[in-house]
């Protein structure tokens, strides 16, 4: 028999078995004596014994009624489910004496370091076709075990909350995973909420024939090693439509067994349709001394994690560490993480090969990152195909405000990369790694309703632009630019009064200038609206060297100006006075800037189009074609968009050909900030 065929006959197998405990006959712990008012070990004694009922009858259902019921350590026995029904609250105790021994069996274990013991409050060894389902809720206790207030608060995002590291009781520490199960076949656990887990939250090792559905695990998140799923040396593994809201990793895949690693490989794992939040990885592969392998990931979704995806095969320096190989993850969204994916090697007998992400999307605050090693550790065949990263300026919520100042430099690329890796294939990516077309859009003024009703057109080609206000920011504008930014576009500030900036500061001064036109009013704005402006377009494109350079150190990401090409005339004087002189924007080599060239450039300037500038729709679509064919950025910017536009403004029918054209000629559309200057982050 084929693995696949295996794989296949061992959830049939586990199939069956789930069904048979559901046709089987109910125990209520209650008729065992287990009561609202009993102590923990009463009551623990009392489900245990309608789990041996269950177990001795053949197959059962223990239900746990409605009611809360505070108990020590739960051992599961084989052929039961159980089932905790509507309002049910099974509690662990915070007494040492109601838990299991940490050396209760070979290959529980405890960790003195990170300060949690080996008791457990759901425990099973060795079983077979065991449930624990339901719609009721298990309570972990767990800021019962720690100071009221986090004793350390990160600088790094990861543990924005803050992190408790210390138990109050020095000695027994705390219990370890809520759940142990060991050595186990055929394990369902299903629609159950799980809440405040004192440690890991889940833990399974050693087995086969997993099914995780529906499973919401709401933890402390201010708890150090509060992890979700912790999936180790386990085989046919499906983890479906899950919430997991963790301290520590959502889902841990590891291969740690120091008994059992050799033998027991993490694999033919599948993840789908899970929502994490987490505050070190959303899905974190690695760790032991085992193999991890034949792992799928489809269509979940991470947020406010340190990295969506980690992998980290080597934990312990010099030694054998996890092997790491066909992992494919598809269709998944990571959203206000600090990095996409780390790949984190060293000098260790570790290994990574044949990972492939593909249709994902990211919004971090730093590129993917991977650390080779020597050549045994070095990661192989590692491949992204149609994924796209968004850059995220912050997180929207920190516990520390100083995090920023030590998260190291943030960049606008795709990937980092510090070491060796063999085989690192990019195909369709965004912002590619590679020299191509870029085509900069932007809108200037106060065009709200119409910028917001050509976000359709930009969302039907995944297009991007910068829409730059002027005038002051209050109630309806904040509300508008938010619904902007939320569709992914940036923003950006044209001036409190529209100002000619050379002349102004001639006038008066940068500083005086800078307060009464950028600096007081729209900085204040950009903190009170949670607005993000980072780049500044001069009125009517008019700019000067001093300008972009005093602004570019005051800390704006970057200026846009006008090009001579097309200079701001909304008079059409200029072009009447060079009638005849004017080249095809596709001939006009000032127009276009190299692709290498524009991350060095303080300043932008971008082409107007509009009727009173005689734009020729199939000109811009020509030009858009030679940026594509030359690898080039073009910058073209107007003001309104709408299906009648005159003057200055873009008709929404040129907007759609643009977009079209870029589309079919391989060309990026993206805002003004689409490029990060390297010392932006310093």
């Amino acid at each position: 028999m084929n693995r696949n065929m295996k794989r296949i006959a061992s959830a049939a197998f586990a199939a069956l078995a789930f069904s048979a405990v559901s046709l089987a006959a109910d125990f209520d712990v209650c008729a065992y004596g287990a009561s609202t008012a009993a102590s923990p070990a009463a009551n623990a004694k009392a489900i245990n014994a309608a789990i041996a009922a269950a177990s001795a009858s053949g197959s059962g259902r223990v239900v746990v009624p409605q009611g809360l019921f505070v108990t020590g350590t739960v051992r599961m026995q084989s052929n039961v489910e159980l089932y905790l029904a509507e309002g049910a609250v099974l509690k662990g105790s915070t007494a040492r004496d109601d838990y299991n021994r940490d050396d209760e069996f070979p290959e529980n274990f405890q960790s003195e370091a990170e300060e949690w013991s080996g008791g457990h409050l759901i425990m099973g060894v060795g079983l077979e076709n065991i449930a624990i389902a339901g719609p009721g809720r298990i309570d972990g206790s767990g800021p019962e075990f720690f100071p009221a207030y986090p004793d350390y608060c990160s600088l790094f995002p990861c543990y924005k909350y803050g992190c408790k590291l210390h138990t109050l009781d020095r000695e027994w520490f705390r219990p370890g995973p809520l759940f142990g199960l060991f050595r186990c076949r055929g394990v369902r656990i299903a629609g159950i909420t799980v809440v405040d887990t004192p440690c890991w939250t889940v833990h399974i090792r050693c087995s086969r024939d997993i099914d995780i559905d529906g499973v919401k695990i709401f933890a402390d998140r201010t708890i150090a090693n509060s992890d979700g799923l912790s999936i180790d040396c386990c085989s046919n593994v499906k983890i479906r439509r899950c919430d997991l809201r963790t301290g520590d990793d959502g889902i841990a895949l590891r291969a740690s067994c120091a008994l059992h690693a050799e033998t027991n490989f993490c694999e033919n794992v599948d993840i789908a349709d899970c929502d994490i939040r987490s505050c070190c990885f959303g899905v974190r592969i690695g760790i032991g001394t085992g193999t991890i392998r034949n792992v799928k990931i489809d269509n979940c979704r991470v947020h406010e994690a340190a990295g969506a995806f980690g992998f980290t095969p080597a934990w312990i320096e010099g030694l054998r560490n996890v092997y790491i190989e066909d992992v494919t993850i598809t269709n998944c969204n990571g959203d206000d993480v600090e990095c996409m994916a780390v790949f984190a090697n060293s000098q260790s007998d570790a290994r990574i090969r044949n990972i492939r992400f593909e249709n994902c999307r990211f919004a971090s605050l730093q590129p993917s990152c991977s650390w080779g090693g020597n050549p045994k550790c070095r990661p192989e065949n590692i491949s992204f195909v149609n994924c796209r990263r968004d850059f995220l300026r912050r997180t929207p919520v920190c516990h520390s405000a100083d995090w920023e100042r030590a998260a190291g430099i943030r960049t606008f690329d795709f990937w980092r990369q510090s070491g060796e890796v063999e085989n690192l294939v990019f195909e369709h990516c965004r912002p590619d790694p590679e020299p191509h077309g870029v085509l900069l859009l932007s809108f200037d003024d106060r065009n709200f309703a119409d910028w917001v009703a050509s976000l359709p057109v930009f969302a039907k080609y995944d297009a991007r632009a910068t829409f730059y206000v002027s005038g002051d920011i209050a109630g309806p504008a904040v509300r508008e630019l938010k619904k902007i930014a939320a569709a992914g576009h940036s923003l950006g500030l044209h001036g409190r009064r529209h100002l000619n900036a050379p002349a102004r500061v001639a006038e008066v001064g940068i500083e005086q200038w800078y307060r009464e036109e950028i600096g007081l009013p729209h900085r204040q704005a950009n903190v009170a609206w949670l607005l993000d402006f980072i780049t500044f377009a001069y009125p009517n494109g008019l700019s000067s060297e001093a300008i972009d350079v005093w602004l570019t150190d005051a800390g704006w990401e970057r200026v846009r100006g006008c090009s001579p090409i097309r200079p701001y005339d909304p008079e059409g004087k200029w072009l009447k006075a060079n009638a005849g002189r004017i080249k095809p924007l596709a001939e006009e080599d000032g127009a276009f800037v190299p692709y290498r060239e524009m991350s060095s450039r303080r300043r932008y300037d971008s082409v107007l189009l509009g009727e009173v500038y005689n734009t020729d729709i199939e000109e811009v679509c020509a030009a858009i074609r030679r940026a594509g064919e030359r690898k080039e950025v073009l910058a073209l910017s107007s003001h309104s968009i709408t299906p009648d536009a005159k003057g200055i403004n873009l008709k929404t029918e040129w907007l759609e050909r643009m977009l079209a054209t870029a589309r079919d000629a391989g060309v990026v559309v993206e805002g003004i900030d689409y490029f990060r200057r390297p010392d932006s982050f310093k």
